[in-house]
């Protein structure tokens, strides 16, 4: 698909800007290029998100969260016989 840009020169001096800053061809494209999102799109960028906010989510725990090992005392009481003298 092409588009043709009509070139209009308005109250600014500057071709194709209108008062809002696009020209009218320049609007209506972006109004059909939003619209070909449709529910599909949009259910997969929402999918996209939440697994980038659950992976940084993880990530921040990981380093956040306190890591300590659980220690335990050990006492083992080894014979002399063991150890030569």
């Amino acid at each position: 698909m092409k588009w043709v840009h009509d070139v209009t020169v308005t109250w600014s001096g500057m071709p194709g800007l209108s008062r809002c800053g696009k020209s009218a061809t320049e609007r209506a494209q972006d109004r059909i290029y939003k619209s070909k999102m449709g529910v599909m799109g949009k259910v997969l960028l929402a999918l996209a998100v939440l697994i980038i906010l659950v992976i940084v989510g993880g990530g921040l725990f990981l380093a956040y969260a306190p890591s300590t090992a659980p220690t335990q005392k050990v006492e083992k009481v080894l014979p002399d016989a063991r150890f030569p003298h």
